[in-house]
């Protein structure tokens, strides 16, 4: 993806059975993306969860809609109160994130539901091995 701000919409396709978790791979390659607003309707339009760093607050840390799912993402601190979003660096070609979805909300997903991610969108190259040095992660 290039850089900047962009909002996309991903319909998840016909479904064999319940879900036990919902993946979001956020990058082809590596990156930093922040992460302003993610939100869940069923094929209908229907609101079945969301999440925004706005009504997060300056708790959002506490309070993350996602975690690391391999070792080629990494949630970063910003050290900035007043930058919205939640940094993830992509260091690979496949970071993953999985949501921290209510399993009450799992079991409502269905073919045709759409998630859709807000974000930011900074490519890297050779800037990754210097922000890797200089950068702090929660523990």
């Amino acid at each position: 993806m290039d850089r900047g701000s962009a909002s996309h919409t991903f319909r998840l396709p016909d479904l064999p059975g319940p879900l036990r978790a919902l993946r979001l791979d956020p990058a082809e390659t590596p990156c930093l993306v922040r992460i302003l607003r993610l939100a869940l309707e069923t094929r209908g339009g229907h609101l079945l969860w969301q999440w925004s760093s706005a009504e997060a607050g300056a708790d959002q840390e506490h309070a993350l809609p996602f975690q690391a799912a391999n070792e080629e993402t990494r949630l970063l601190t910003s050290g900035d109160k007043d930058a919205a979003g939640i940094s993830v660096l992509c260091e690979g070609h496949d970071p993953a994130l999985l949501l921290n979805l209510p399993a009450t909300t799992l079991e409502r997903i269905d073919g045709g539901s759409r998630l859709t991610i807000e974000a930011v969108w900074d490519v890297l190259s050779s800037e990754v091995s210097h922000l890797l040095a200089t950068l702090t992660v929660p523990s």
